[in-house]
């Protein structure tokens, strides 16, 4: 019985595995939607495009905290080593951070002012910046994928931060 289930449960991880890369079809429209919450719970609902020859330009999230102090920048994930469990909790809401998901980024931001009460937040603003695709010409050109010529960078609205709780008398 062991062995049999083992053997459907490598069936089916192989099944999502197989179906989380490929491109929108009938039938990953149809497929995708089953496999989708078992993908996105163990973090491999990603659209595996980082592997030549086609890799994805790169993407970092940073973000401001306004207070009454001054401003106070931050990086999200790039500080925190992969072994570390809040780098699981980090990286989540660095994938909520897309502007066509304003709730995602609202939420996104309420955890960070929670994380920051001490600093007293007004408001948080992330910035989103994207790495250019570099053509073969550019390289060649002497433009290099990491130049500030061939990052784009979005900043969003600023969010403000809830007025922190007080407890009753």
């Amino acid at each position: 019985v062991a062995c049999v289930g083992a053997s459907l449960f490598l069936a089916w991880h192989t099944l999502a595995l197989l179906v989380a890369p490929f491109p929108a079809s009938y039938l990953t429209g149809r497929v995708h939607p089953i496999v989708h919450p078992y993908l996105a719970a163990l973090f491999l609902d990603n659209d595996w495009n980082f592997f030549a020859p086609n890799p994805d330009p790169g993407r970092l999230v940073r973000y401001t905290v306004e207070s009454a102090a001054g401003r106070h920048d931050f990086r999200l994930t790039e500080d925190l080593r992969r072994t570390s469990l809040a780098y699981f909790r980090l990286s989540n809401v660095y994938r909520a951070i897309r502007p066509e998901h304003p709730r995602h980024v609202a939420s996104a931001a309420r955890y960070l002012c929670a994380k920051h009460a001490g600093l007293g937040p007004l408001s948080v603003t992330f910035h989103v910046r994207r790495q250019l695709r570099i053509t073969p010409e550019a390289w060649v050109a002497g433009h290099r994928p990491l130049d500030e010529a061939s990052i784009e960078t979005q900043t969003l609205p600023p969010l403000p931060c809830a007025a922190p709780a007080r407890g009753r008398p």
